[in-house]
């Protein structure tokens, strides 16, 4: 198309400039929703960095001091186990940043021998009483279903004094642990 047109014309240079900014700015969005939707860092480096990269984006675009307690190492968990963990954050960020009138973020993640909890708590004006069992928002029911169908708990409260919400989240290690080589040959039907 560029060839096609008369580039020494002003008018069509300026519009040429325009339609390439557009495009630009469509396929950084389309990058946006693709990341946002399936974050690559999920599949390729694991949930825990998954959830730092969350995080640090959500904070950075809303001004909010984010502070972060993760593991050292990464637990092996199924894919769909992930992706359903990274959602819960994402969501709980999405309120945080919608409805606390936060400064500041607070994600756990610990693990242990029987569980993976995840604790997200910030320091904003608290979730309204009549909120903490609300079966209408979308979003606090679409994270317990989640969780609910890991076999794990989840919990929303109000802070002291009525400041800041914690979001917690516990799921059984048996429920959400990839299988390891071990545990796949030991699933092999014996001849």
């Amino acid at each position: 198309m560029r060839r096609q047109l008369q580039m020494e014309n002003e008018d069509c240079r300026i519009r040429w400039q325009r339609i390439l900014a557009a495009l630009d700015s469509g396929v950084d969005l389309k990058r946006r929703v693709v990341e946002q939707l399936r974050p690559t860092l999920l599949d390729n480096m694991g949930l825990l960095t998954a959830l730092r990269w969350q995080l640090q984006e959500s904070c950075g675009r809303a001004g909010l001091r984010c502070i972060e307690h993760l593991p050292e190492s990464e637990p092996q968990l199924r894919p769909a186990a992930a992706i359903a963990i990274f959602r819960v954050a994402q969501e709980a960020m999405t309120n945080v940043i919608r409805h606390a009138g936060a400064t500041e973020v607070e994600l756990r993640v610990a693990v242990d021998s029987q569980h993976l909890t995840m604790t997200l708590t910030d320091n904003g004006s608290g979730v309204a009483p009549g909120r903490l069992k609300a079966s209408g928002s979308h979003g606090l029911l679409g994270m317990r279903h989640r969780v609910q169908a890991l076999g794990g708990y989840w919990s929303l409260t109000a802070g002291a004094a009525g400041r800041g919400t914690e979001v917690q989240v516990q799921i059984p290690l048996s429920r959400i642990q990839a299988p390891t080589v071990v545990d796949l040959m030991l699933d092999e039907p014996q001849q």
